[in-house]
């Protein structure tokens, strides 16, 4: 199976790397990833057991952690304000294991 041609839309992840002097997070340079953006409004249970609004759903074969941040389509990846925070991510391998495709909750 190739998704590649699925993965139509490209986002910038920004991988935690640790914290400042003050606790604050302290991110590596956004890099671009394919992926796929849909708008999906609706509650989730996050990943902290809490139900949460989310608003955009994006399927990568990436792997995004609930650390991460994300600028979808058309933001300014220099400004950590337009970043989106994960809320939840699943994952799903192919049968051979080529693969894992992530769905990650915005």
């Amino acid at each position: 199976m190739n998704v590649d041609a699925w993965l139509v839309d490209t986002i910038y992840v920004a991988h935690q790397e640790g914290r400042d002097a003050s606790g604050d997070p302290v991110f590596s340079d956004p890099c671009a990833v394919c992926a796929r953006v849909e708008g999906d409004s609706r509650l989730i249970v996050g990943e902290s057991g809490n139900e949460q609004q989310v608003n955009n759903k994006v399927a990568t074969t990436t792997k995004i952690v609930s650390t991460d941040r994300v600028w979808l389509p058309g933001k300014d990846k220099t400004d950590i304000t337009e970043a989106r925070r994960v809320i939840l991510v699943t994952s799903a391998k192919i049968k051979n294991g080529a693969f894992e495709l992530f769905e990650v909750f915005l």
